[in-house]
C-alpha cells in the first residue's frame, strides 16, 4: 500500500537479477534494533539456486497428508558441468569463469540436496538439464538465438515426453555392480 511499492517491487526484482561481477548490487535502507542500515543485495543464487522447498513443500510433508503419492519435478537451465573454456590470465576473465563455475557447482548441490529431501520425505524424484550433446552456450550469456534453440529444445522434448531423471547426476544405482547368481 506504500506509494514506493512498485518502485520496490522493481528494485528487488533488479537484485535479484544483479549476479556478481555482472551487474551491480542493489542498496536498501532498512532499519535494526530501532538503527538506521543500508543493506547490499545481490542474485540469490549465491547462496542457493533452488530456494523453496522447505517452506513450499511443508504442507505436503506433513503427517496428515503422508498418505498421497507426491511427485517433484526440477528443471535446471543448465548442465551438470562447467565445459571447458580458455580463460584469459586477467582478474576479470578469471573472476567471472570462477562465478560461473561456482554457480554451476552451487546449481548441483542444489540437485542433491533436492534429491536427499525428496528420498526423505517419500516424494518421487524427477530432474531435467540440459543435455551434454546440446551445444554451449556463446559467449554472452544473454544470446536470444541460444535461448530460442535451448526454449524450442525444452518444449519439443516435453511435446514427446520427456525422459525425466530419477537421480542427480552420477548418482545413478550401479547395476554393474550387482553380484551375479551362480549359473550366470
Amino acid at each position: 500500500g506504500s506509494p514506493n511499492a512498485l518502485q520496490l517491487f522493481r528494485k528487488i526484482m533488479l537484485a535479484s537479477a544483479s549476479i556478481p561481477v555482472y551487474f551491480p548490487p542493489q542498496f536498501f535502507k532498512v532499519e535494526a534494533g530501532g538503527r538506521p542500515y543500508e543493506e547490499m543485495h545481490v542474485d540469490g543464487g549465491t547462496m542457493a539456486l533452488v530456494m523453496l522447498y522447505d517452506e513450499a513443500l511443508k504442507p505436503f510433508i506433513e503427517p496428515k497428508n503422508l498418505g498421497r503419492p507426491r511427485s517433484l519435478y526440477l528443471i535446471r537451465n543448465e548442465r551438470t558441468k562447467p565445459g571447458w573454456e580458455k580463460v584469459n590470465s586477467r582478474v576479470v576473465p578469471i573472476a567471472t569463469r570462477a562465478l560461473d563455475t561456482l554457480y554451476k557447482a552451487q546449481g548441483v548441490y542444489d540437485v542433491y540436496r533436492l534429491f536427499a529431501f525428496s528420498q526423505r520425505d517419500k516424494i518421487d524424484f524427477n530432474l531435467a538439464v540440459v543435455p551434454r550433446d546440446f551445444p554451449p552456450a556463446p559467449g554472452d550469456a544473454f544470446d536470444q538465438a541460444y535461448m530460442k534453440r535451448l526454449f524450442d529444445l525444452g518444449f519439443e522434448s516435453a511435446r514427446q515426453g520427456y525422459p525425466w531423471e530419477k537421480y542427480p547426476p552420477a548418482l545413478e544405482p550401479a547395476a554393474a555392480l550387482e553380484t551375479p547368481k551362480q549359473g550366470d
